[in-house]
């Protein structure tokens, strides 16, 4: 079956992609204060790239920035299935999210999103509305902080709301992440949209499988 353009970019470009939160993980970054390490994955479908997933950071007085900017187009023959960007700004300070912009394109649908911590929790503001979430809530683009797999819920990046998350810890497998072997926890979630594996080395995500309609997107680990 093949993936439609719309299920596709809800799937990877914010919150299908993090619905997958297993059980007790140790402290990661944004708790710990440090600044996370960059990630740039290639975004494969039926192994062939359809673009890149690029989550940096910059820091930020006691924080950081983290920036996530996907770019993904599936084409067939002359046709054009996806073409969709998604780019986003978020504050970290002590482990709490503290201010989140984000703007995705979809095929010419623009959609934005904005978060801003005040004293009920964090107001999130969408085309749809306005909603407050918990005050240590992560957003769908956090996929980098192993903390969010103690979520239950998760601020959605890029419709705006929220969106539930349910997952389980699967064990360690050894796998091969920029030419070495390494040792990685996985885990599996399902969300509405897709059901996603997701796998860390010493906290840091280094590999994605999703599963959507049928198809499978890989996340490979380039830089």
């Amino acid at each position: 079956m093949l993936v439609t353009r719309r299920t596709l970019n809800r799937a990877l470009a914010a919150g299908a992609l993090v619905g997958l939160l297993p059980a007790m993980p140790g402290p990661g970054a944004a708790q710990a204060g440090k600044v996370p390490t960059d990630r740039v994955f290639d975004v494969l479908l039926k192994g062939k790239s359809i673009g890149r997933h690029a989550i940096t950071f910059t820091p930020e007085g006691n924080g950081f920035w983290a920036v996530t900017d996907l770019n993904l187009k599936v084409k067939l023959a002359f046709l054009t299935l996806l073409d969709m960007s998604h780019q986003s700004r978020e504050l970290w300070r002590g482990g709490e999210l503290k201010s989140m912009t984000s703007v995705t394109d979809d095929d010419g649908e623009v959609f934005k999103v904005d978060a801003d911590a005040d004293g009920e929790g964090i107001r999130v503001q969408s085309e749809s509305g306005s909603i407050v979430a918990p005050p240590m809530s992560r957003t769908s683009n956090s996929i980098w902080d192993i903390t969010m797999m103690r979520q239950s819920e998760i601020i959605d990046a890029q419709n705006g709301g929220v969106i539930g998350l349910v997952a389980e810890a699967q064990g360690d497998d050894t796998i091969q992440v920029l030419g070495r072997q390494v040792t990685a926890a996985r885990y599996r979630g399902v969300t509405p949209a897709a059901a996603a594996r997701l796998w860390y080395a010493e906290d840091q995500l280094v590999q994605v499988r999703l599963e959507v309609r049928g198809e499978t997107v890989d996340y490979r680990l380039v830089a």
